[in-house]
């Protein structure tokens, strides 16, 4: 995953719900490791630790997580599997519980 703590990112859902808890719009994100991020609603919970808490939808699809300056760009899924686009700096994640 081409992101790094700190980063603004833009989160929205294609063919299919929001997870649940979460909207399509702006977050925070805290870079775990190269697989895995969590989010956050601001900068300062990404420095007190506070991240958000979500669910699979029941109406599930591909969630789009984008760095912010970069989301004019999406043009959508092509296919509805994983997907990173580093050179774009896309995470499209169908997730699977």
């Amino acid at each position: 995953i081409p992101f790094k703590t700190g980063d603004q990112v833009f989160y929205s859902a294609i063919n299919g719900d929001t997870l649940t808890g979460l909207s399509t719009g702006s977050y925070f994100i805290e870079k775990v490791n190269d697989k895995k991020i969590k989010l956050f609603g601001s900068p300062s919970s990404v420095d007190d630790g506070s991240n958000l808490k979500f669910a699979k939808s029941s109406n599930d699809g591909i969630h789009d997580i984008v760095l912010f300056s970069q989301k004019s760009s999406i043009i959508g899924a092509q296919k509805k599997n994983y997907i990173v686009d580093q050179m774009n700096q896309h995470l499209l994640v169908k997730l699977e519980c």
